[in-house]
């Protein structure tokens, strides 16, 4: 990202090709795209990985009485973070456009 960066920045000062440097500002939009797509990817394998933590929690205490209690709150939660490992946002076209124009994120969990 950051030699992409420079190199526009370089391309702009010895005044180069116009056409060339759209396509330098497509490869920044895609490059931008799937950043994001891996922070959302860690965001939600963090929430995977807590709720596994918790459940590894009930069961090395042999709390039988809370897991019960919360066992289909906690198959809930590992089952949506573990859909959510790869989020939609990766194929979603118009978010990532509107994301990068400087647009609000408002379908983000």
């Amino acid at each position: 990202m950051k030699q992409l960066t420079t190199s526009r920045r370089k391309f702009h000062e010895r005044g180069r090709d116009e056409s060339f440097d759209g396509e330098l500002q497509k490869l920044q939009l895609v490059l931008n795209n799937i950043k994001d797509v891996f922070v959302e990817v860690k965001k939600n394998e963090e929430k995977l990985l807590d709720t596994l933590a918790e459940v590894y929690d009930y069961l090395h205490r042999l709390d039988r009485r809370k897991l019960h209690q919360d066992m289909e709150d906690i198959c809930d939660r590992i089952k949506c973070s573990a859909h959510n490992l790869l989020p939609k946002l990766c194929f979603d076209e118009s978010y990532k456009e509107e994301n990068h124009r400087g647009g609000i994120i408002s379908h983000l969990s």
